[in-house]
């Protein structure tokens, strides 16, 4: 038994591993355990606790993982995105032309009351015009009053203006800010 034992270290020196479980069947020793198999250490007399199982460890394996796809981009911007534009109306055309309309954004913000007695904040809207004055859209920039129908009721206010016609051709934005409140 020792010297097959001693045999078997001598090929395992030599890295015939190949041979050594034909060698240790041969010799009436079992074949080798598969490499995950549980090995358990012999009972200990002396010992009350139960044995502890340990596992061979896994043959090491390089794995080389996938990178995951690139994420997807957003598609480019459409030529004729009226939201595009880099001009700005004016702030004083802006005023001159809300200030008509200043009734009918109080209307808003009391229905908005109507709903919710406790109703304020500040309704920022960006609005996009084209090259004669008529609003073609409307969006939140941010508002921060947490009843959004009445930031859709000023868009609303917003969309049916009519803005001076532009000196530039082409379209252009506005930013229109206002802070409803009771106190207002």
């Amino acid at each position: 038994m020792r010297r097959s034992l001693a045999l078997v270290a001598r090929l395992v020196s030599i890295g015939s591993l190949a041979s050594l479980g034909s060698l240790a069947f041969a010799c009436g020793e079992p074949p080798p355990r598969p490499v995950n198999e549980v090995i358990r250490p012999p009972p200990r007399e002396d010992a009350e606790a139960p044995a502890v199982a340990t596992v061979a460890p896994p043959p090491s394996a390089t794995f080389t993982a996938t990178p995951p796809p690139p994420p997807e981009q957003p598609p480019p911007p459409k030529e004729d995105d009226p939201w595009m534009s880099h001009r700005q109306i004016g702030p004083d055309a802006v005023v001159a032309t809300m200030k008509p309309a200043a009734a009918k954004i109080d209307k808003c913000f009391k229905d908005g009351i109507k709903r919710d007695p406790t109703v304020e904040g500040e309704v920022r809207l960006r609005f996009i015009i084209t090259h004669e004055g008529a609003v073609i859209d409307f969006k939140d920039d941010h508002s921060d009053i947490h009843d959004l129908e009445v930031v859709k009721c000023v868009g609303g206010v917003i969309k049916a203006l009519k803005f001076p016609v532009q000196l530039s051709p082409g379209g252009a934005f506005g930013v229109y800010a206002t802070h409803l409140s009771h106190a207002h």
